[in-house]
């Protein structure tokens, strides 16, 4: 098993680690500029923090999809990847899970990156910057409470974006290395990886 660790520490946590530096070199570059609060400051500083989740997403989205590839070259299974009516990650995940038969010991690290997931979507597709409490709860939650909403003034169901904790970025790398380690990890005890 050392191997598999070895192999992951070569090959996906030096680019989960540079990613982390780049994203703590850049805040701490941020952080000394602009000491003070001001609009374009807050806002500034919230586009490189979503900026950085996206990266992060896209890393897992490429890590993933390399790794069901690699374990749907070695499998027996009649049933492919692109047989499964899912995308992105629920895809590759569904046939690791459902397909293979892969099960991870804990599936903490698989309902954060869900949470992750709905996050980069509001990011990526959503124009609006005004959310329900519904809404604000499927985005900061217990799993992931790094995403500040402040509800507008008399309105009962209107929440702004006011902050996105620096955390964010940190734990969802965590979450990235210990769930794609957490493969690693199973495939290599149902002997894909010898």
């Amino acid at each position: 098993m050392s191997e598999v660790i070895e192999f992951f520490n070569f090959t996906i946590q030096p680019k989960l680690k540079s990613t982390k530096e780049y994203f703590e070199a850049t805040l701490y570059q941020l952080e000394s500029k602009f000491t003070e609060t001001t609009p374009f400051t807050d806002s500034f500083s919230i586009m490189i923090k979503k900026s950085f989740l996206i990266t992060t997403y896209s890393i897992l989205e490429q890590e993933l999809s390399i790794f069901t590839k690699l374990i749907q070259m070695k499998s027996t299974s009649n049933i492919k990847i692109d047989d499964l009516k899912h995308r992105g990650i629920y895809r590759d995940y569904i046939y690791l899970t459902k397909v293979i038969g892969f099960k991870l010991e804990s599936d903490i690290n698989w309902r954060k990156i869900q949470v992750y997931n709905r996050i980069r979507n509001y990011f990526v597709h959503e124009p609006r910057n005004v959310l329900s409490q519904m809404e604000v709860k499927k985005l900061s939650n217990s799993k992931v409470p790094y995403i500040k909403f402040k509800k507008e003034s008399n309105d009962k169901d209107r929440y702004v974006l006011t902050e996105i904790d620096s955390n964010l970025i940190i734990d969802f790398l965590t979450t990235i290395e210990m769930f794609l380690k957490e493969l690693f990890i199973e495939a290599y005890k149902k002997e894909y990886f010898k």
